[in-house]
Formats: C-alpha cells, structure tokens, sequence
C-alpha cells in the first residue's frame, strides 16, 4: 500500500501510545498555534503510522488537535472549506513500538520552546529506557554533550521541584541548585522549608544541600589529595551549574584528614620526643608556646630571613626557614623536658601542614573521656593525644555551693550562644561591642569571642556574602566583599559575630554572663528564654536543682512534692514550671533582670477636655518634627539604588542614633515603616528579616556608622 502525503483530519483516530508528549500546551501556546494554522494551515508534517486498523499520531497531536477545533466550527455544508482546513502533510514512521516510541522522543526534544522540565525527563527517558548515553543523545537531537549532561542531571530533581520549576514559582537557578543533592527526601523537605520561609537564596540550598561535602579546591582536599579519597571509596560528582567538583562523603575525608594529621603527629613525636600534640587549636588557658631558642651558628642566617616579609621568601627561603627555627627549639629543649611539651598540627588553604613546637603546659589539664571525642572531629579544639603516660594534676579545689554539672554547663552554653548571636544579628551595636573588645584585648584572657578561629561547630551560614566566601581564600573573598553594600557587610560581619560567640571555651561559666550582661539592653533575657532548654538542663542537673526551680516560682510546699519524686519526674516537672513562670537558672537570670516598672506618674488634675486638647497639640507638633527630621535623614543617609537593599532594623537603628545626636525625639518602628512606605519604597521578608529594596546607605556612612 502507499501512503498518502497528505490526510484529512477525520482519517486520523488519535494520538498514538508512543507519543512522547504527557502534557498539554499552555493555553497562551495553543491560542497561538490555532491562529497561525487559521490562517496559514498546517505547514510542519505530522509524523504517523499505522497500529492496527487506525492511524495514530507520533509526533504533532497539538497540531492535529487544533485543526480538529478549526474544522468543528465551520459550516458542514461548506465542504470544500471543510476540506481545505482539515487537510494535513503527514510522514510515516514504519517500525516497531520501542522503535516508534524513540523516534518521538527524539522528535520531542527537537524542540526550541521545550520546557527544561519536559526535556530533562524525555531525556532521562532515552537513557533509561533506550540505553541512550549522553554523546548519542546529543547526536540525535542535535544539541551538545555538555549541555544534554546538564539536563539530565536535572533529572534527580524532586517532583514538587520539578512542578515549581514548570509552573513558574521558582526560577532556573534556584531549581538546578537543588540538583545538589541527589536524595529527593533532602530537595522535597528543604523545598517545604524555603516555600513556607518565602527565601529561595540559590547559595543557601546548595550550602544546605552539601553540608556533608567538600569542594575539590578545599584545604582539606588538597591535604588528602583526590586519589587517596577516590582509593578510600569516597565518591567524586562533578558539577554541571558551579564551576568545582566536590567529595560526597564528607565522613570518609575527615577520616583521612585525621589520619594524615596524626600520621605525621606520630613521626614528629617519634623523631623528637613531644609527649603531646593537638590539632588546629589549643586552649591558651592551658598551654602556651615557649620562646626558647639556641639559633647558635645559624642565627646570621635566620635573621637574614626573618627579615623578609612572607611574600618576599621563595618556597626553599620558607622551607629552610621553617628548619632552622626546628633545629634552633630541638638545641634549646633538652630531649628529656620535651616528653611533657606539645607541638601543635595545622594546615593552610594550600593543605600544606605546619608545625608548632614547645607548648608548655601552663595549668592543669585533665583529659576527657574518649566518648566525647567525636571521630574525624579535626575543626574544633581537640583533646590532645598522649605518647607518655603522665602525672595527672591535682584536682582543683570545689567550688563553694553546689558545682554545676558538666551536661548542665552545656545546655547553658547553648543557650547564651544561640540567643547572644539572635541579638547580635539583630543589634550591629552589640557586634561591634563585642568584635572591638575581642579584637582590641591581647591578652585574650578569658575571652569568649575568637574572630581569629573557625566559628562554632556546626554554623551555617546564611547570609549570601558568607555562603559565597565560606570555602573561598582570602584573596578570592576579598573582591566580593569589595563589591558589597554597606548594609550587606554589616549585616554579615553580624552574623559572623554571633557564630564566633562561644562560652564554652572558658573555663568559667561566669565570664561567659558578662556577655550576657552586656547584652541586657538588646532584649537578650527574650532570647535566652526562647533558646533554653528546660528539660535537657534539669535532666543533666542535681534533683536539688528541680527543687530549688520549683520553690523560687510556686514555693515551699511545691518544692517538698517534688523533693520526694524519682529523679526524672522531678526533672520533668521543673521543666514545665519553668516553662510555665519563664524561669532561667539563676546564673543567667542575675545577669539579666526583667525590665523594672516604670516609676508611677503624679496625679494629672487638668479636667478631660484639657488633657485632650493638650494632647492634640503636642502631638501634632510632635509629629511634624519627626516627619521633618525623617525627611532629613532619608535624604542625608540614604540613596536609592537599583538592585541594592538594607535590613530594616540597620536602618532604624542608625535613625536612633542621629535623632539621638540630634536631640531629636524619633518616630516609633511602626510609624518608621510608614513613613518609609509614603516614599513609596517597597520592603520584602526573607530569611534574614525585612529588607527595604532598592535602597542603601549613602556612600559617605560606614558600616560602623551605621550600628553606632
């Protein structure tokens, strides 16, 4: 038989089983469609075959969908019209069903106005069902290998991702960020999160995404080198939308990071004599390094280097360097006296490793169970790793009172951490407070704030600079920095603030309040309450603590029921009063009081009317003064620039402070934002809080300027 070139569209029966199109044209699309067929008719074939007795449609059901439309509404009696509209070039597919199904996939995929949904998953398709790789799929549609590898890496996407991405609620990076992950519970419960946050910061998902992994170019990377991690079984994914490749298994290269650290630990050790040795940090309440030299012959030497700056010395002047200051310690420090010294491992961005030799001990030190060593935990300060039994010190002398226990110490850590960096990211004044005094005070001494080391275990950061600079050198971090806002610096050296906010590194929990103390006029007693948790406290806590919580907030005849519970129940119970009464320990409370009274005001004897016509006059005075004085400031501190914008609680805090300069009552926060929104500037709540758009500080205020 001979296949006609052309068919009406009543010979057609439908679409066939193998047509790769699963979803219907957009209604603008298909309005589109039906008038350029109305008026120019059908000009691309169709392409058909036979399957039984009828003839389906393999690729161009739109086509013939709209033609059906066409001819439905013209006149029957006007055949020839009938005739003329409904007729259709066709071309017929001969071949099997597997065969058919390929031919329209491919077909498909040939298309300019594909949605990259649609592509991906017709080209997962082909792959997975038609053993297509990427190089053959790219030859029979015509597009690049690269590009089809895009694609289908799109294809891990979750479905509620996908649907976003096809109905227009997300744009295409923040989709193909998701991509990150290949685990569809991670997109699926992170995707809910962004939705109900309103915040879909393409950075943070794909931080949020790869918290277990680590970039090619990191400096843990380089130590290990990418062989030995590949050998380890780790796995390598390359990036398609970024311009690195990362390490999966985040596990297995901590492992070999400490194994490489301790490796080269023990040969030092073993060559020298250290008793001891720790890794990137030490507590400088415990040990410090001792200034002990014999450069003997070559001190001529060493001081010609030590002279040059670092980027002056060439790789060999470092290295040799490096080997006279070794030789120098190892004649100064008999072999004897170094067996209950320290050295100290780090390494560089460069995953070059350095050594520190001759930490002495400065005050007892007691070793910690092996349990609360987590495994491969290189980033945080570590216990260190004894080759010598020695001595251990005496215990130091119990406090007076009940001591407060070690898992009670750390919930109350915890808790100052988490609400200390709240206000700090909501008050630049207190980060500068706390930056200026932990950067200002050399002795460090009891300081809780390092800015010098990594910050607190498990931070994330969230604000795009820090996102975008985590993993970056210094001198790759500096130029976007540099490009930066003065709002969005501030709002970054805040949050970077918060997270280098540890109590837990000092020894006394009590130097640790001064912060808190501090922090009394930023509302940090709400924060505290909102991070402290009651039931963990009482359960690492003495059941005399539950007691004395229950007597301070329902008295005496409270505290005997509970004195005579079972451990847990009274734990259980204190946590709930506290809950109830918003009770904090009493470390915490003394340091910062509930707000007191107001003093009560004298009698006013003025009669009503009085009183309010008063009250009207000074207000609308009042009133006229701050709106004057906001004026004023609006245009002397800011400016309107495309694409820019600050964090609403900045900019009142730096109105505050010049109505305050200027003897100035200011407007409250709410007639603030009104007055803002008179000026027609438009604000917008992410993550991060409010952000007024497209305006910032003008060029002459400082981000210090801006929190004072």
């Amino acid at each position: 038989m001979i296949n006609p070139t052309h068919l009406h569209v009543d010979e057609i029966a439908g679409i066939s089983p193998c047509n790769a199109r699963t979803s219907p044209l957009k209604p603008e699309a298909r309005a589109e469609l039906k008038a350029s067929i109305a008026e120019k008719g059908v000009i691309q074939p169709l392409l058909v075959r036979r399957e039984g007795d009828s003839i389906n449609v393999l690729d161009g059901g739109s086509r013939w969908g709209v033609v059906r439309e066409l001819t439905d509404e013209i006149d029957p009696a006007d055949a020839l019209r009938v005739k003329r509209v409904g007729t259709m070039p066709v071309v017929w597919f001969e071949g099997t069903d597997a065969e058919a199904a390929e031919a329209s996939l491919i077909s498909f995929v040939q298309r300019s106005d594909l949605h990259p949904v649609d592509e991906f998953e017709r080209f997962v398709e082909l792959q997975e069902k038609h053993g297509f790789d990427a190089a053959r799929i790219a030859r029979e549609t015509g597009k690049g290998v690269r590009f089809v590898q895009e694609r289908l890496r799109l294809g891990r996407l979750a479905p509620i991702v996908r649907d976003a991405w096809r109905k227009g609620e997300i744009e295409a990076g923040v989709a193909k960020a998701f991509s990150a992950s290949e685990s569809v519970e991670a997109q699926t419960a992170l995707f809910k999160k962004c939705r109900k946050e309103r915040a879909f910061y393409t950075e943070s998902i794909r931080s949020e995404l790869r918290r277990d992994c680590f970039r090619l170019d990191s400096r843990e990377m380089k130590l290990i080198g990418a062989e030995a991690y590949a050998a380890a079984g780790g796995r390598l994914e390359e990036q398609f939308f970024e311009d690195q490749s990362y390490a999966l298994d985040g596990a297995i290269v901590r492992q070999l990071v400490d194994e490489k650290l301790t490796a080269e630990a023990d040969r030092i050790c073993a060559e020298e004599g250290w008793g001891l040795y720790f890794f990137n940090t030490i507590d400088d309440d415990e040990f410090e390094v001792a200034e002990e030299f014999d450069f003997a012959e070559e001190a001529a030497r060493h001081e010609e280097l030590d002279a040059l700056y670092n980027y002056q010395r060439t790789d060999e002047q470092n290295a040799e360097l490096d080997a006279i200051v070794t030789r120098a310690i190892l004649r100064a420090v008999p072999t004897a006296a170094r067996a209950s010294r320290a050295i100290l491992l780090k390494f560089n961005w460069e995953g070059e490793i350095g050594v520190t030799r001759n930490l002495l001990r400065v005050s007892g030190f007691a070793t910690t169970d092996d349990e609360d060593q987590g495994e491969g935990e290189f980033e945080e300060d570590a216990p260190p790793r004894e080759r010598a039994k020695a001595t251990p010190p005496a215990p130091p002398p119990e406090p007076e009172g009940e001591p407060l226990r070690k898992g009670a110490r750390a919930v109350l850590d915890e808790t100052c951490n988490h609400a200390l960096q709240n206000c700090v990211q909501a008050w630049p004044v207190l980060a500068l407070t706390y930056a200026v005094a932990a950067m200002g005070c050399l002795s460090r001494v009891d300081a809780a704030i390092d800015l010098a080391l990594h910050p607190r275990r498990n931070f994330k950061p969230t604000h795009p600079i820090n996102i975008k600079i985590a993993d970056l050198r210094f001198s790759q971090a500096l130029p976007i920095c540099a490009e930066a806002t003065n709002a969005e610096l501030m709002d970054a050296f805040c949050e970077l603030v918060g997270a280098a906010i540890d109590t837990g590194r000092l020894t006394d929990f009590n130097a640790g309040l001064l912060l808190v103390g501090v922090a009394r006029d930023y509302d940090v007693r709400t924060e505290l309450l909102l991070q402290f948790d009651a039931q963990a406290y009482f359960d690492a806590s003495t059941r005399q603590a539950a007691v004395d919580a229950v007597r301070a907030t329902e008295g005496q005849a409270s505290a005997n029921e509970v004195a005579g519970m079972k451990k847990a129940d009274a734990a259980k119970r204190a946590a709930l009063v506290a809950s109830d009464f918003a009770w904090l320990p009493p470390t915490l409370a003394e340091a910062c009081p509930p707000r007191a009274a107001p003093p009560e005001k004298p009698r006013d004897m003025r009669t009503t009317a009085e009183a309010m016509a008063d009250a009207i006059d000074a207000d609308e005075a009042r009133q006229a003064g701050e709106r004057d004085s906001f004026a004023d400031f609006l245009k002397t501190f800011t400016v309107q620039r495309a694409g820019a914008k600050i964090k609403s609680k900045t900019l009142y805090a730096l109105y505050l402070n010049r109505m305050d300069l200027e003897g100035v009552t200011p407007l409250n926060l709410s007639a603030f934002g009104e007055a803002i929104e008179d000026y027609g500037i438009a604000k917008k709540r992410v993550a991060q809080g409010v952000f007024y758009l497209d305006l910032d500080l003008a060029d002459h205020v400082q981000p210090a300027e801006a929190a004072q």
